[in-house]
């Protein structure tokens, strides 16, 4: 117990100088009139790009694969600011909120590829709601020409892909994920999130793994 409260006050020493340190390297860099410098990222907080591949190895399609992998790189470094830096309120929010919001991409990203129009043609679930969408018309009175978000994932329920609990929760993060279109958001974004809702959609995420990891194992996928 007593060399884990020695570490602790080592690592609280030793964030006090680094915090110092980039305060005074802020002001040397104002002072002379430069924007950019390079500090070292500790290695081991970024994943390789083909060990985030091997992890989604049911998606075989390039350069999608690739480009997930990337966008769960990029999860890992914004987890990393989230848990070393302190932000003021507002930024805070403002970066839980992209960190949320780039799950969302993936989750789309994912949904959308199992549900390959051209894969699923003869899908009896995929023609009887295309032939809704075909019907439901925007405000502007034109017909949307491709499926939602919400009826791709409805897809996947039918199937036994994803469990119904599962797409409720999933829609959530996708709501946060539309929300980077703020000039649609009619209310002020401050107090709206909060670390918990970044553990709620690391979970969510999580079980969204590992529920499509079970179909491809069942050959479900």
């Amino acid at each position: 117990m007593e060399v884990k409260d020695d570490k602790i006050e080592d690592i609280e020493d030793l964030v006090e100088i680094i915090s110092d340190k980039l305060q005074q390297l802020e002001k040397l860099l104002k002072e002379v009139d430069i924007e950019k410098t390079n500090i070292i990222l500790p290695s081991g907080i970024v994943s390789l790009a083909s060990s985030h591949r091997r992890d989604f190895s049911f998606v075989v399609e390039e350069p999608l694969r690739s480009n997930l992998s990337y966008h769960l790189m990029l999860d890992e470094i914004l987890y990393w600011m989230l848990m070393r830096f302190g932000f003021y309120a507002s930024v805070q929010e403002m970066l839980i909120k992209i960190t949320i919001a780039n799950v969302g991409n993936i989750i789309g990203a994912i949904v959308s590829y199992l549900v390959n129009e051209e894969k699923t043609s003869k899908n009896s679930i995929l023609r009887f709601l295309k032939k809704i969408n075909r019907r439901k018309k925007t405000k502007e009175g034109k017909v949307r020409k491709s499926l939602g978000i919400r009826r791709k994932m409805t897809i996947l329920v039918r199937r036994k892909i994803l469990k119904k609990e599962l797409k409720k929760e999933l829609l959530w993060i996708w709501g946060v994920r539309c929300k980077q279109h703020f000039e649609t958001v009619r209310t002020r974004e401050y107090g709206k999130y909060l670390m918990r809702d970044y553990d709620k959609a690391q979970s969510i995420f999580l079980e969204f793994y590992n529920q499509l990891t079970k179909a491809s194992e069942e050959k479900k996928l």
